[in-house]
C-alpha cells in the first residue's frame, strides 16, 4: 500500500471510530486544564497518535527506497561505464591475443556487493561487439554500436570524444575510410608516423590502385616506406616503371633498404622487371641497385646471366665466394642447354 491509500484508509477508519464513539457517548470530560471534549475525540486520539507514527514509519520507507534506487541506479550506469570502456578500448578483434590496453575501468565503489562483483567479473573479460546483435535498450551503448556499424560500412565518422584505443579495428578502419576519400588524404595519412603501419600500407595502395604519377612519386619520396614490407614496394617500383615515373638509384636503394629487402627480394624483383624494360634499361637499373645495396648483386649477376653477358659475369664474380660462383655458372650453363630451374637453388641469399 501507498501512502496516498494509507491516508485516505486513515482518515476513513478516523471518521469511523469518532462517529461510533459519539453515538455511543455524547459524555464530556474535563481535563484539569479546563478543556472539556467529547468521549468521541478522545477515543480518536490514540488512532491520530498510530496514524501521524506509521506515517512517519511510512515516509522514512519511501525516503530509503528512493535513496537506495538511486545508488543502484548509479551502480547500473558505473557498469554501463566500464562496459563502454572496456569496449573501446580492445584493440583487436582476437580474444586469444594479448593486446587489449592496460586500462583498469572498474568503479572504485559500488553499492551494492553483488553489482561490486559482477564488475569484477566484467573486468576479466575481453569486451569485442557484435554489431549483428539486438539492441539492449541503453542508450549510451546502442550509440556506440551505431557509430561502429557506420563506420564498418565505410562511412567517415567523428570517434574523436570516444578516445578508442589506437589499434582499435573500428578506429584503424574510420582512419582507412578517410583515406578512402582521396589521394590527398591517402598521403597525409601514409606520411604520418602516428599512424599504424596497417592504415598507412593500406593508404599506400591506394595511392597505387589510382595509378597517379604525381602521387606515387610524392609517397615514394616521402621516407615513409618503413610501413611496407618487400612485396608492396615491388608492386610501386614496377607500376613506377609502367607510369614513367624516373626515380634516382640511391632514392630506390633506399626505399628497398627501408622495407628491408634481402637478395631474394632483389631477384624477384628482377624477374618480374624484365619484361618491363628494354634488355640496356634492365642492366642498368640493376647495375645502380647493386652499387648503393650490396643484397641487390646477386639479383644484378641474375641480370647477367639471362642477358648471357659471359665476361661481365666473370669479372664480377671475382668477388664472391666459391660457392656462390660455382652457383651461378652452373645455372649458365644449364640455361644454355635449354634446362630451366629456379635460379635460388643456386646462389646462397646474403
Amino acid at each position: 500500500m501507498n501512502f496516498t491509500g494509507y491516508a485516505l484508509f486513515s482518515l476513513v477508519f478516523f471518521v469511523a471510530v469518532f462517529g461510533g464513539a459519539f453515538g455511543l457517548c455524547v459524555q464530556r470530560y474535563e481535563l484539569d486544564t479546563g478543556l472539556a471534549l467529547t468521549t468521541a475525540f478522545w477515543v480518536c486520539v490514540p488512532v491520530g497518535v498510530f496514524f501521524i507514527c506509521t506515517s512517519m514509519l511510512l515516509f522514512y520507507k519511501k525516503l530509503r527506497t528512493i535513496i537506495v534506487d538511486k545508488k543502484l541506479q548509479k551502480d547500473f550506469t558505473l557498469l554501463i561505464d566500464q562496459i563502454h570502456a572496456q569496449a573501446t578500448h580492445f584493440a583487436t578483434h582476437s580474444p586469444l591475443e594479448s593486446t587489449f590496453e592496460k586500462v583498469d575501468s572498474r568503479p572504485s565503489k559500488l553499492y551494492h556487493p553483488s553489482n561490486q562483483q559482477l564488475s569484477n567479473t566484467i573486468a576479466r573479460f575481453h569486451l569485442v561487439p557484435a554489431l549483428d546483435s539486438q539492441d539492449s535498450g541503453n542508450a549510451k551503448i546502442d550509440k556506440l554500436f551505431s557509430l561502429y556499424r557506420a563506420i564498418a560500412q565505410g562511412e567517415l565518422t567523428d570517434i574523436r570524444k570516444y578516445h578508442l584505443n589506437n589499434n582499435n579495428p573500428f578506429a584503424l578502419q574510420n582512419t582507412k575510410n578517410y583515406a578512402l576519400k582521396s589521394n590527398k588524404n591517402a598521403l597525409e595519412i601514409f606520411s604520418d608516423p602516428s599512424k599504424s603501419d596497417e592504415v598507412r600500407a593500406y593508404a599506400f595502395r591506394l595511392i597505387c590502385e589510382s595509378k597517379n604519377a604525381k602521387d606515387l612519386q610524392k609517397a615514394l619520396n616521402a621516407n615513409a616506406c618503413d610501413c611496407l614490407d618487400p612485396s608492396s614496394l615491388q608492386q610501386a617500383l614496377l607500376l613506377c616503371k609502367e607510369l614513367d615515373i624516373a626515380l634516382d638509384p640511391a632514392t630506390i636503394a633506399g626505399l628497398c633498404k627501408q622495407v628491408g629487402f634481402d637478395t631474394n627480394a632483389y631477384i624477384s624483383l628482377a624477374k618480374a622487371m624484365q619484361a618491363q624494360c628494354t634488355p640496356d634499361v634492365w642492366l642498368t637499373y640493376f647495375k645502380q641497385l647493386a652499387d648503393n645495396d650490396e643484397n641487390a648483386q646477386m639479383a644484378y649477376l641474375l641480370v647477367l646471366v639471362e642477358l648471357e653477358m659471359v665476361d661481365t659475369l666473370e669479372q664480377e664474380l671475382r668477388g664472391f665466394g666459391g660457392d656462390e660462383a660455382k652457383g651461378l655458372r652452373a645455372y649458365m650453363e644449364l640455361k644454355r642447354a635449354g634446362k630451366h630451374y629456379p635460379i635460388s637453388a643456386f646462389v646462397i641469399a646474403r
